[in-house]
C-alpha cells in the first residue's frame, strides 16, 4: 500500500473558482476557521473543507482548522479586481499536476482525458467518483487556459517573503538611498553661537524628541566640531523655548514642535530668537537716539550677535540699511510675522509603558526618529545595538532605536522601561515595535484595517512613495497622513522639517522585519504575523489595542 497523501497533494473536489477566490479574501480578512466561513458564505461546512483542499491544492493556502494565505495566496486576495483571474490563472499553472494536464492544449481537454488523469493522480479512486470529479476539476481549471504565463512574467516570489529571516537587501531594493553623511560645518575654533550648528542639533532633537548629553556631544563630533562646547548651544535651546531639560537629557518641547517649519533654516532660526528679534529693533536707530539703557542693550547685543549678523545678511548692515538687509534675505516676508522662539508651548504629557496604552492621551509626545531604519537588519541589528547600550549605558554615540526614553514615545523601547538585555526572537521584536513605536504602530494600525473585507483604505505605491489611498483616490504619504492623524489626536509630534524618517523608510524596514509584505503596488500585513496577532494571546492584547 502506497504512503498517505498529503491533503494538499489530493485532487480537489471543488467546481467554482469565484467562489474559492471568495474564500482566499476572507481568509486574507482574519477569518481563518472553516466554521466562521462556512457561516459567511453561506454554505455547509464540507464545502468549505472542500475548497481550502483546493485552495492547498493551487498553493493559496496552508492549515487545516487555521488556514492562513501563501505568499502567492496573498498576491491572489490584494489583487485588483481585474487582474484576480490572472493570478488565478498562474496558480494552476504553478501547480505541478495541473500543469501537466494543460500543457501543449488551446483549450480545456473533454471529460474522458481529466477522468484518466484523475485516476492516475489517485489509483485507488473510484471510476465513478473519478468522472464526478472531472467535471468539477474542468470548472476549476478552466481560467487558466489562454492565460498561460510567459516566461518574463514575475511571478511574486520576489514581493512575498517568507516569515522567517529576511533577506534585507532584496527588500529594501526600492527603499530610500542611504542617507548622506553629515558634512562637517566651518566654524571658529570653540565657538559657542554658531547659528549652523545649533541648526543641525535643533534638527537632530526634533528628529529623536529627546537626547542625552552623550549624544549631543557624539553629534558635535559628527559635524567636525569636537572643539566645541556643548554647554552654550544646550542653554540656547533652553532660553528659546525649544527644549526643557529632564533629567539626564534634553527634551524638544511643544514649543520647538510648533516651529519646526523654521527649524532647519539657521537664517529663520536666527530671525525667531526674541533676543535677536530685539537686537534688531534697537539696531534700527541710531545710538544717539537712545536712552542711556537701550544703548548700553544695544551695545551689548552688537557684541554677542556680530557673527550672527554676518550669517544672515552676509555683512553687518548700519541703521539705515537694517529695513532693506531684511527684505533681502525674506523676500516677500516680514519679520515681525515670524514666530518668536520663547515659549515652550503647551506642557507634555508624561507617561509610561508601551505608547498603545496611552493612545488616548492629549499632548503625548511622539517622534518617527530615522534611526528606526536600524532595525531592518532583525534581532542581530537590535541586539548587536543592545549589547553595545548594555556595555556603556552613557557613553558618547548617536541616539539608537533600543535605548531607554524619559519622555517621548519613539523606538524600541518605552518611556520609564529599561532595554532589553537582548530581543529572544523576530517574532517579540516584531510585537515591541508594534507596541511601543508609534510609527510602526500606526502602520499596523492600517494595514489591519485594510485586511477587512469592507475596508476602503488601502497602502500603495504611487511614484514608488508609500501612500495612503482611501477609496480609490490618493491621499497623502504615509507619514504625511500619520502626521495628520496624530494632530487630530492631540498628540504631539516631534519631526524636522525636511529629513528624518520617510515613508519609504517605514514601509522598507517594517517589511524587513515581517511586519508588512508586498504584493505588486501593494504594502499589505504581513500574512503570518496576522494570524499570530489573532491567535496568539499575548498578541491578541496588541492586536485588540490596534483595532
Amino acid at each position: 500500500m502506497g504512503s498517505r497523501k498529503q491533503r494538499e497533494e489530493l485532487v480537489p473536489n471543488a467546481n467554482n473558482p469565484r467562489l474559492l477566490m471568495r474564500l482566499v479574501g476572507l481568509i486574507a480578512a482574519g477569518l481563518r476557521r472553516p466554521r466562521a466561513i462556512a457561516d459567511v458564505l453561506e454554505v455547509e461546512l464540507r464545502t468549505v473543507h472542500y475548497y481550502t483542499q483546493a485552495a492547498a491544492w493551487l498553493g493559496l493556502v496552508q492549515g487545516v482548522n487555521d488556514v492562513q494565505l501563501t505568499r502567492h495566496g496573498v498576491a491572489l486576495a490584494f489583487a485588483e479586481p481585474r487582474q484576480r483571474l490572472r493570478h488565478y490563472a498562474h496558480a494552476v499553472w504553478r501547480t505541478p499536476a495541473a500543469r501537466d494536464l494543460l500543457l501543449g492544449r488551446s483549450e480545456m481537454p473533454d471529460a474522458e482525458t481529466v477522468t484518466d488523469w484523475i485516476q492516475e493522480q489517485d489509483p485507488e479512486l473510484a471510476e465513478s467518483t473519478a468522472r464526478r470529479r472531472a467535471s468539477s476539476i474542468r470548472s476549476l481549471l478552466g481560467p487558466a487556459i489562454g492565460r498561460r504565463p510567459s516566461p518574463r512574467t514575475p511571478q511574486g516570489e520576489q514581493l512575498m517573503l517568507p516569515f522567517g529571516a529576511r533577506n534585507t537587501t532584496d527588500v529594501l531594493e526600492d527603499g530610500p538611498a542611504p542617507i548622506p553623511s553629515p558634512t562637517p560645518i566651518v566654524h571658529a575654533p570653540g565657538v559657542d553661537d554658531n547659528l549652523d550648528i545649533y541648526t543641525r542639533l535643533l534638527c537632530a532633537l526634533l528628529d529623536n524628541g529627546e537626547l542625552r548629553t552623550g549624544h549631543l556631544r557624539a553629534l558635535l563630533d559628527e559635524m567636525g566640531a569636537a572643539d566645541v562646547p556643548l554647554g552654550p548651544y544646550a542653554e540656547q535651546a533652553i532660553r528659546r523655548g525649544d527644549a526643557v531639560r529632564v533629567a539626564d537629557r534634553l527634551v524638544a518641547t511643544a514649543g520647538a514642535i510648533q516651529r519646526r517649519d523654521v527649524a532647519a533654516d539657521p537664517v529663520l532660526v536666527a530671525l525667531t530668537d526674541a533676543a535677536y528679534r530685539r537686537w534688531l529693533r534697537l539696531a534700527r536707530h541710531e545710538p544717539t537716539t537712545l536712552t542711556p539703557v537701550q544703548r548700553r542693550e544695544r551695545d551689548a547685543y552688537r557684541t554677542r550677535f556680530a557673527r550672527w549678523d554676518l550669517r544672515v545678511f552676509g555683512t553687518r548692515p548700519s541703521p539705515s540699511e537694517v529695513e532693506q538687509a531684511l527684505a533681502r534675505v525674506l523676500p516677500g516676508r516680514i519679520a515681525d510675522s515670524l514666530p518668536r522662539a520663547e515659549s515652550t508651548g503647551r506642557p507634555l504629557a508624561m507617561t509610561e509603558g508601551p505608547f498603545l496604552d496611552h493612545i488616548h492621551v492629549s499632548g503625548l509626545p511622539i517622534a518617527f526618529p530615522n534611526h528606526l531604519t536600524a532595525v531592518a537588519g532583525g534581532i542581530t541589528a537590535a541586539n548587536a545595538l543592545a549589547r553595545r547600550n548594555r556595555a556603556a549605558p552613557a557613553a558618547v554615540r548617536l541616539s539608537d532605536i533600543i535605548e531607554s526614553r524619559r519622555v517621548y514615545h519613539a523606538g524600541l523601547v518605552a518611556p520609564g522601561s529599561s532595554p532589553p538585555r537582548l530581543v529572544p526572537d523576530t517574532f517579540t521584536l516584531r510585537l515591541q515595535l508594534v507596541s511601543c513605536s508609534p510609527a510602526f504602530s500606526l502602520l499596523a494600525a492600517i494595514l489591519i484595517l485594510d485586511r477587512r473585507h469592507d475596508s476602503s483604505v488601502s497602502m500603495r505605491l504611487q511614484a514608488d512613495e508609500p501612500t495612503i489611498h482611501w477609496r480609490g483616490r490618493a491621499l497623502a504619504p504615509v507619514l504625511t497622513c500619520f502626521a495628520a492623524f496624530a494632530e487630530h489626536q492631540g498628540w504631539l509630534l516631534s519631526q524636522p522639517p525636511h529629513s528624518g524618517l520617510t515613508s519609504r523608510g517605514l514601509t522598507s524596514t517594517a517589511r524587513a522585519v515581517g511586519i508588512a509584505s508586498r504584493t505588486g503596488n501593494r504594502i499589505v500585513l504581513d500574512e503570518e504575523l496576522f494570524a499570530k496577532l489573532q491567535e496568539d494571546p499575548e498578541a491578541r492584547i496588541v492586536y485588540e489595542s490596534l483595532l
